[in-house]
């Protein structure tokens, strides 16, 4: 944890899938000085692209998606330099789309589609299909797809097809102003501080 600049980690050791122990280390808010305890609740950030990517293939499943299907059949208002890209380029990361929409601002409620549209103007960075690139766009992108094509919001899919069935009681989508007990504030290094 120290190399890494991490302040506090939660963990659990399953045997046979079963818990035989859980814990907290270190702090959890490095201003109020709390520690991790094994209920402390973490902003997962990027892993989040699986649950993504689990809720698009349950609606493949139920025919309401299509991998191959072009993205402008999902966002009619998708411009025309978008019209190569499919379901699974977004899924790949090779869709050519930028990383981060201009819009996107993480200390702001925005929609989905806002941050989608506020990209619509940007050229891609390369041609569809033709490299890896990572790009947090395209899954919001798939939200939105989600949320279109099962017919409700993504956070209320996913706690009915995804969280539910598995136990998953406390995952939540990111909120600013939802009060979370025992959420852990998020830090980045930089410049030899967090």
């Amino acid at each position: 944890m120290r190399k890494q600049h991490i302040p506090g980690v939660a963990l659990t050791i399953l045997r046979d899938g079963k818990i035989i122990h859980q814990a907290g280390f270190g702090v959890a808010d490095l201003e109020q000085d709390l520690p991790v305890r094994a209920d402390t609740v973490f902003n997962i950030g990027s892993l989040s692209k699986q649950f993504l990517a689990e809720g698009i293939l349950l609606l493949v499943q139920d025919g309401k998606v299509a991998l191959d299907a072009p993205v402008s059949l999902y966002l009619p208002d998708a411009p025309a330099s978008w019209s190569a890209i499919t379901i699974r380029h977004l899924l790949s990361h090779t869709a050519g789309l930028i990383r981060e929409a201009p819009g996107f601002d993480g200390d702001k409620v925005q929609s989905d589609i806002q941050v989608i549209r506020s990209a619509y103007g940007v050229p891609l960075n390369a041609p569809t299909g033709t490299r890896f690139e990572y790009s947090n766009l395209g899954y919001f992108i798939l939200a939105e797809v989600i949320s279109r094509t099962s017919g409700k919001p993504w956070p209320a899919f996913f706690a009915e097809r995804i969280f539910r069935p598995l136990g998953m009681n406390a995952t939540r989508p990111t909120s600013l102003t939802d009060l979370i007990p025992h959420r852990a504030r998020g830090y980045s290094w930089g410049r030899g501080a967090s």
